[in-house]
């Protein structure tokens, strides 16, 4: 079987993500945030140890602090997430917290060199535009 693109997992998550949101809402609705999201932390470990079992042989370096910085940032920005999905409607929600692509998009720009090139720059304004839309029922 052939190799996946990195194209075919944007795809992937897009559909996931998509379900995600949704099932949230859902499960947030039944059975409010902290529930939700210690069972989104459970099943990543569970997923996690299955799919790579040797994800968890850690080495004292410097580079896993910026793992560790990830893990935070994503469980702060899924509680917050949750919060604003357990009290708002989804269909502004979901859309709206997707203004992160902007702000790692910008990060990108300034701290790791990516060039900003015209289409990117439309990309985000469009992303931006969407999201505005979406957000305004």
């Amino acid at each position: 079987m052939p190799a996946l693109s990195w194209k075919t997992f944007m795809l992937l998550a897009i559909l996931f993500w998509g379900l995600w949101s949704f099932f949230g809402k859902m499960a947030l609705d039944r059975i409010g945030w902290a529930p939700a999201f210690a069972l989104l932390a459970l099943s990543d470990l569970l997923i996690i140890l299955a799919l790579k079992p040797d994800a968890f042989h850690f080495r004292l370096h410097p580079d896993y602090l910026l793992g560790l910085l990830m893990a935070v940032s994503g469980t702060f920005g899924g509680i917050f997430f949750y919060k604003a999905l357990e009290g708002g409607p989804a269909t502004v929600v979901v859309p709206a917290t997707a203004l992160y692509i902007a702000v790692a998009a910008v990060l990108a720009v300034l701290f790791l060199g990516e060039p900003i090139t015209w289409n990117r720059v439309l990309g985000v304004l469009l992303a931006l535009g969407s999201i505005y839309l979406l957000s305004r029922g």
